[in-house]
């Protein structure tokens, strides 16, 4: 941690980011009501102009980091933006300086792939979710971990820090939902950890968040194969205080939400993806895309005027692939018009994570071809 700090104090005004507010993923739940935008985009050209910049195209790429032995499934920006997270299919977190590209430390415990990982906000300590149904806290400091919590029963795809850094959120297969106290861990006390089980869930939680006040947990679900849930929560009593209708899902992907917690966005699939933007004020949905290409990860900017999804899109011309097949890509959009503004396009294979760094000019992506990607946003048309 001295030496992480040591960094920090040794780094220029204008390498420091300035922290406008937290980014959280989070699913948005009890709107009816659906609208389309004047000119929903054509699903056709996006995918023309995605082919014709697939290889080499990568105007606004900074650096690549590259380390992994297996596929990028999480990434995530350090409070300050000089630092970010990366867990792999290799079972390992890596910690990357953005300035230097370098690879600061490795993070190995886990007996399975690492799906999720974040940094707390008092850049503490790290937490990750395995496939091996446990969830690590990591000290940054040395590298190693000081509490697993294996109570899950389940695969856990999704951990995140509440705004105050005191629990964990964790979401997994088999309807998982839980909240973890972290706040002993300065005492080193050994104890299971969990402050509260959120009951409702059939399907497995691919997508969690807290509201930024934290008083509210949101919690997205897919499950039979073509059905979608989406649940709001209430951290102090752990009832469900709302929830999206069934019949208007499909399975939810992924789920992002505003910082200033008054418009959510969410993708759900069936047969094809549908990339969804809800404004919470009057419960109106407005659909921004209805596309083939798949969709695994949302992010909104700190000012919450554009978000990025990222995802693949499928070979064409073929009626039979496998998900190396698929190229990866990062969609720019503005929030209040639902506008398609650029793609960035660079990673060869599926791409899984995507982040905004704390002060918007930077995004990172993470991807199944091993490679994290650091892009300048404010390169992009129309920003």
């Amino acid at each position: 941690m001295r030496q992480i700090r040591a960094g920090l104090e040794s780094m220029s005004p204008e390498d420091l980011w300035s922290l406008h507010g937290q980014v959280v993923a989070v699913t948005p739940t009890g709107a009816i009501p659906v609208q389309y935008p004047k000119e929903v985009p054509n699903t056709n050209t996006i995918r023309t102009g995605l082919l014709d910049r697939l290889f080499g195209n990568e105007r606004y790429l900074v650096r690549t980091f590259a380390g992994h032995e297996g596929g990028v499934l999480s990434v995530s920006f350090s409070p300050c933006g000089r630092y970010v997270l990366s867990s792999s299919r290799d079972m390992t977190i890596k910690m990357w300086d953005i300035l230097t590209g370098e690879e600061f430390r490795t993070f190995k415990g886990h007996t399975d792939l690492v799906f999720s990982v974040a940094f707390s906000p008092d850049y503490a300590t790290i937490a990750s979710g395995s496939f091996d149904c446990t969830i690590k806290i990591w000290d940054i400091s040395t590298g190693l971990d000081f509490w697993a919590f294996a109570e899950h029963p389940s695969r856990i795809h999704s951990v995140m820090f509440s705004p105050d850094g005191h629990f964990l959120l964790s979401g997994g297969t088999l309807g998982s939902l839980k909240l973890w106290d972290v706040t002993a861990r300065k005492a080193r006390v050994r104890f299971t950890g969990e402050h509260r089980l959120f009951k409702g869930h059939i399907g497995d939680v691919n997508s969690i968040a807290y509201s930024q006040n934290g008083r509210t947990v949101l919690s997205g679900a897919a499950w039979d194969h073509n059905d979608g849930e989406l649940k709001l929560w209430s951290v102090s009593t752990g009832k469900l205080i709302k929830e999206l209708p069934k019949a208007s899902l499909d399975r939810v992907q992924c789920v992002a939400l505003s910082p200033d917690c008054k418009t959510a966005l969410f993708c759900d699939t069936e047969f094809q993806y549908r990339l969804i933007l809800w404004n919470i004020s009057n419960n109106t949905r407005m659909v921004v895309e209805h596309t083939t290409d798949t969709v695994h990860s949302l992010a909104f900017s700190p000012d919450g005027r554009y978000f990025l999804s990222a995802g693949s899109i499928k070979p064409p011309n073929r009626t039979t692939w496998s998900s190396r097949d698929e190229i990866g890509f990062i969609k720019f959009w503005r929030t209040e018009t639902g506008e398609l503004l650029d793609v960035l396009s660079g990673h060869r294979e599926r791409v899984w994570s995507v982040a905004f760094s704390p002060d918007g000019r930077l995004a990172l992506s993470g991807s199944e071809d091993g490679t994290l990607k650091l892009w300048d946003i404010t390169l992009a048309n129309h920003y």
